[in-house]
Protein backbone atom coordinates (compact mmCIF):
# COMPACT_ATOMS: atom_id res chain seq x y z
CA UNK A 1 0.00 0.00 0.00
CA UNK A 2 1.34 3.38 -0.78
CA UNK A 3 2.03 5.77 2.49
CA UNK A 4 -0.72 8.35 1.68
CA UNK A 5 -3.26 5.92 1.16
CA UNK A 6 -2.95 5.12 4.32
CA UNK A 7 -4.22 8.75 5.60
CA UNK A 8 -7.99 7.55 4.70
CA UNK A 9 -10.27 5.66 6.46
CA UNK A 10 -11.60 2.13 5.01
CA UNK A 11 -15.09 4.31 4.61
CA UNK A 12 -13.97 7.07 2.85
CA UNK A 13 -11.92 5.02 0.31
CA UNK A 14 -14.68 2.50 -0.50
CA UNK A 15 -17.75 5.76 -0.82
CA UNK A 16 -14.94 7.15 -3.39
CA UNK A 17 -13.71 3.66 -5.03
CA UNK A 18 -17.40 2.75 -5.42
CA UNK A 19 -18.54 5.89 -7.23
CA UNK A 20 -15.13 6.18 -9.92
CA UNK A 21 -14.03 9.16 -7.72
CA UNK A 22 -10.24 10.77 -7.56
CA UNK A 23 -9.52 10.15 -4.21
CA UNK A 24 -6.65 12.94 -4.64
CA UNK A 25 -6.90 16.00 -6.67
CA UNK A 26 -4.48 16.00 -10.06
CA UNK A 27 -2.80 19.06 -11.13
CA UNK A 28 -0.56 20.42 -13.74
CA UNK A 29 2.46 22.20 -12.32
CA UNK A 30 4.34 25.31 -14.17
CA UNK A 31 6.81 27.63 -12.92
CA UNK A 32 8.16 31.19 -13.64
CA UNK A 33 11.29 31.85 -12.84
CA UNK A 34 10.46 35.37 -12.86
CA UNK A 35 7.44 37.69 -11.77
CA UNK A 36 7.01 41.73 -11.14
CA UNK A 37 4.77 42.06 -7.67
CA UNK A 38 3.15 45.60 -7.31
CA UNK A 39 1.64 47.16 -3.74
CA UNK A 40 0.49 49.60 -3.30
CA UNK A 41 0.22 50.94 1.02
CA UNK A 42 -2.73 53.17 2.09
CA UNK A 43 -4.86 53.48 5.35
CA UNK A 44 -7.75 51.28 4.92
CA UNK A 45 -9.79 54.07 5.24
CA UNK A 46 -9.58 54.89 1.30
CA UNK A 47 -9.59 50.82 0.37
CA UNK A 48 -13.29 51.32 -1.00
CA UNK A 49 -11.61 54.25 -3.34
CA UNK A 50 -8.80 52.12 -4.39
CA UNK A 51 -11.03 49.00 -5.32
CA UNK A 52 -13.30 51.02 -7.28
CA UNK A 53 -10.43 52.16 -9.29
CA UNK A 54 -8.62 48.72 -9.53
CA UNK A 55 -11.68 46.50 -10.59
CA UNK A 56 -11.60 48.82 -13.87
CA UNK A 57 -9.22 45.74 -14.58
CA UNK A 58 -11.62 42.81 -14.71
CA UNK A 59 -14.10 45.17 -17.42
CA UNK A 60 -13.38 45.46 -21.19
CA UNK A 61 -14.98 48.92 -21.38
CA UNK A 62 -13.24 50.37 -18.68
CA UNK A 63 -9.82 48.99 -19.83
CA UNK A 64 -10.85 50.65 -23.23
CA UNK A 65 -11.95 53.94 -21.44
CA UNK A 66 -8.55 54.02 -20.32
CA UNK A 67 -6.95 53.61 -23.69
CA UNK A 68 -9.12 55.77 -25.12
CA UNK A 69 -7.97 58.80 -22.67
CA UNK A 70 -4.22 58.16 -23.90
CA UNK A 71 -2.56 59.76 -27.49
CA UNK A 72 -2.20 56.95 -29.88
CA UNK A 73 0.75 58.08 -30.48
CA UNK A 74 2.14 57.53 -26.64
CA UNK A 75 0.08 53.69 -26.64
CA UNK A 76 2.23 52.90 -29.68
CA UNK A 77 5.44 53.63 -28.10
CA UNK A 78 4.44 50.93 -25.33
CA UNK A 79 3.00 48.45 -27.91
CA UNK A 80 4.10 48.60 -31.67
CA UNK A 81 1.26 49.04 -34.53
CA UNK A 82 0.93 46.27 -37.09
CA UNK A 83 1.58 47.99 -40.54
CA UNK A 84 -1.81 46.48 -41.81
CA UNK A 85 -3.48 46.76 -38.30
CA UNK A 86 -6.26 49.33 -37.94
CA UNK A 87 -6.57 51.54 -34.95
CA UNK A 88 -9.62 49.37 -33.99
CA UNK A 89 -7.73 46.19 -34.01
CA UNK A 90 -4.90 47.38 -32.58
CA UNK A 91 -7.04 48.86 -29.24
CA UNK A 92 -8.53 45.40 -29.20
CA UNK A 93 -5.19 43.97 -29.08
CA UNK A 94 -3.89 45.91 -26.48
CA UNK A 95 -7.22 45.01 -24.37
CA UNK A 96 -6.53 41.56 -24.83
CA UNK A 97 -2.57 42.15 -23.45
CA UNK A 98 -3.76 44.28 -20.38
CA UNK A 99 -6.49 41.41 -19.58
CA UNK A 100 -4.13 38.52 -19.74
CA UNK A 101 -1.29 40.24 -18.29
CA UNK A 102 -3.51 41.91 -14.59
CA UNK A 103 -6.18 38.85 -14.17
CA UNK A 104 -6.55 40.13 -10.07
CA UNK A 105 -4.96 41.35 -6.84
CA UNK A 106 -5.12 40.58 -3.18
CA UNK A 107 -5.88 42.68 -0.31
CA UNK A 108 -4.53 42.39 3.49
CA UNK A 109 -4.79 44.83 6.26
CA UNK A 110 -1.63 45.64 8.56
CA UNK A 111 -2.05 47.01 11.60
CA UNK A 112 0.76 50.28 12.63
CA UNK A 113 1.66 52.88 14.04
CA UNK A 114 3.31 56.17 12.98
CA UNK A 115 4.64 59.63 13.36
CA UNK A 116 2.38 62.44 12.78
CA UNK A 117 5.17 65.16 12.62
CA UNK A 118 8.73 65.73 13.25
CA UNK A 119 10.59 64.00 16.23
CA UNK A 120 9.49 65.71 19.60
CA UNK A 121 10.59 64.53 23.36
CA UNK A 122 8.13 63.04 25.63
CA UNK A 123 7.05 66.63 27.06
CA UNK A 124 6.44 68.26 23.68
CA UNK A 125 4.75 65.25 22.67
CA UNK A 126 1.91 65.36 25.59
CA UNK A 127 1.53 69.19 24.81
CA UNK A 128 0.87 68.55 21.71
CA UNK A 129 -1.74 65.95 22.77
CA UNK A 130 -3.08 67.95 25.41
CA UNK A 131 -3.69 70.94 22.65
CA UNK A 132 -5.57 68.03 20.62
CA UNK A 133 -2.91 67.28 18.13
CA UNK A 134 -2.16 63.56 17.48
CA UNK A 135 2.22 62.83 17.58
CA UNK A 136 1.54 58.52 17.14
CA UNK A 137 -1.39 57.50 15.08
CA UNK A 138 -2.72 54.33 14.90
CA UNK A 139 -3.24 53.08 11.57
CA UNK A 140 -4.30 50.34 9.72
CA UNK A 141 -3.18 49.88 6.71
CA UNK A 142 -4.76 47.92 3.24
CA UNK A 143 -1.98 46.03 1.31
CA UNK A 144 -2.91 45.65 -2.70
CA UNK A 145 -0.86 43.53 -4.13
CA UNK A 146 -0.48 42.32 -7.79
CA UNK A 147 1.64 39.54 -8.84
CA UNK A 148 2.54 39.15 -13.04
CA UNK A 149 4.11 35.89 -13.83
CA UNK A 150 6.44 36.31 -16.65
CA UNK A 151 4.95 34.24 -19.21
CA UNK A 152 8.07 34.28 -21.49
CA UNK A 153 10.33 32.23 -18.27
CA UNK A 154 7.10 29.31 -17.70
CA UNK A 155 8.36 25.85 -17.32
CA UNK A 156 6.20 23.20 -17.25
CA UNK A 157 6.91 20.17 -15.14
CA UNK A 158 6.13 16.82 -15.02
CA UNK A 159 5.30 14.87 -11.49
CA UNK A 160 5.44 16.85 -8.59
CA UNK A 161 7.88 19.98 -7.68
CA UNK A 162 10.42 17.69 -5.53
CA UNK A 163 10.79 15.29 -8.66
CA UNK A 164 11.49 17.67 -11.54
CA UNK A 165 14.67 18.99 -9.31
CA UNK A 166 13.05 22.37 -9.07
CA UNK A 167 15.96 24.58 -7.82
CA UNK A 168 16.73 28.44 -7.57
CA UNK A 169 16.24 29.72 -10.64
CA UNK A 170 18.93 32.04 -12.66
CA UNK A 171 17.20 34.41 -15.32
CA UNK A 172 18.98 37.17 -17.03
CA UNK A 173 16.55 39.89 -18.22
CA UNK A 174 17.31 39.54 -21.95
CA UNK A 175 15.31 39.12 -25.18
CA UNK A 176 11.87 38.24 -24.37
CA UNK A 177 11.67 38.01 -20.89
CA UNK A 178 13.47 41.76 -20.57
CA UNK A 179 10.77 42.90 -22.87
CA UNK A 180 7.99 41.34 -20.82
CA UNK A 181 9.10 42.82 -17.58
CA UNK A 182 9.27 46.45 -19.05
CA UNK A 183 5.92 46.05 -21.08
CA UNK A 184 4.04 45.07 -17.93
CA UNK A 185 5.64 47.99 -16.40
CA UNK A 186 4.57 50.21 -19.02
CA UNK A 187 0.93 49.23 -18.88
CA UNK A 188 0.87 49.11 -15.08
CA UNK A 189 2.00 52.81 -14.65
CA UNK A 190 0.70 54.05 -18.02
CA UNK A 191 -2.95 52.62 -17.54
CA UNK A 192 -3.45 52.36 -14.01
CA UNK A 193 -1.05 54.12 -11.39
CA UNK A 194 -1.71 57.78 -11.66
CA UNK A 195 -5.15 56.56 -12.50
CA UNK A 196 -5.42 55.62 -8.93
CA UNK A 197 -3.32 58.08 -7.24
CA UNK A 198 -5.66 61.24 -8.66
CA UNK A 199 -9.05 58.71 -7.44
CA UNK A 200 -7.69 58.51 -3.66
CA UNK A 201 -7.89 62.46 -2.33
CA UNK A 202 -6.75 63.61 0.92
CA UNK A 203 -3.39 61.35 1.72
CA UNK A 204 -0.40 62.71 2.77
CA UNK A 205 1.49 59.97 1.12
CA UNK A 206 0.82 57.55 -1.46
CA UNK A 207 3.04 54.26 -1.39
CA UNK A 208 3.95 52.22 -3.99
CA UNK A 209 6.68 49.21 -3.81
CA UNK A 210 7.93 47.14 -7.06
CA UNK A 211 9.68 44.09 -7.09
CA UNK A 212 11.03 42.09 -9.98
CA UNK A 213 13.82 40.60 -11.60
CA UNK A 214 15.75 43.61 -11.46
CA UNK A 215 15.06 44.21 -7.58
CA UNK A 216 12.95 46.47 -5.21
CA UNK A 217 11.82 50.41 -5.93
CA UNK A 218 9.66 52.50 -3.88
CA UNK A 219 7.87 55.18 -5.25
CA UNK A 220 6.12 58.01 -3.26
CA UNK A 221 3.21 60.59 -3.83
CA UNK A 222 3.79 63.42 -1.46
CA UNK A 223 0.89 66.04 -0.91
CA UNK A 224 1.36 69.48 -1.86
CA UNK A 225 1.17 72.03 0.70
CA UNK A 226 -1.28 74.83 -1.34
Amino acid sequence: MRPRFRRISWERFRRLSTQRRQIFQEYRRRSYDAVVQYEFLLPLTREDQLRESLDSLFFVDAIRQRLDEIDIDELTSWVGQKPEESVRDYLQRLTDLVGRTFGGYSVSHVDGRFRDGDLLTREDAARLVAARDAYIVDETTASVRFIVPIASTEQQHEGTFADSGVDVPHVEMVGGAAEEVRLTRQLFFGLFVEAIVSSIQGEAEIWLIERGPHGERLFVWERLTP
